[in-house]
């Protein structure tokens, strides 16, 4: 697809080390960034579980079905914070990403026109390298 800033496909071709093989990548940049906040919203579920559970162990009415309720949402609770860590990451990974690309690729269709050259940060580099 095209370079235009306005869509939100965006293609980034790079060379693989000197003189080779051109690779095209291709990222909906659009969906990276509605993954990385439908993430922060599953993120922000898992924070308030045990919250909203004892609500609902409230209002069953039942003693021992409210207890139950409240063991099992208290039982979870190291758990769920592993994976509220985890999914915190992968919305800010998302986000990241498509933010990054899509700075790449406005950086790359201004080179082209020649309205200004890509900024130094915009050189792709692999994701562990800091």
């Amino acid at each position: 697809m095209g370079s235009s800033p306005h869509t939100s496909r965006r293609e980034v071709r790079h060379r693989i080390g000197r003189g080779g093989a051109m690779q095209r990548i291709q990222l909906d940049l659009e969906r990276l960034r509605r993954s990385g906040q439908m993430l922060d919203a599953v993120r922000v579920e898992f924070e308030e579980a045990t919250a909203n559970a004892h609500g609902v162990a409230e209002a069953v009415g039942h003693r021992g079905l409210s207890a139950a309720i409240t063991r099992f949402a208290e039982s979870w609770d190291d758990r769920r914070a592993d994976m509220t860590e985890n999914i915190a990451a992968l919305g800010q990974a998302a986000s990241g990403i498509a933010e990054a690309f899509g700075d790449l690729d406005v950086a790359y269709a201004a080179s082209l026109e020649g309205t200004s050259p890509p900024p130094a940060s915009a050189t792709p580099r692999r994701a562990d390298a800091r």
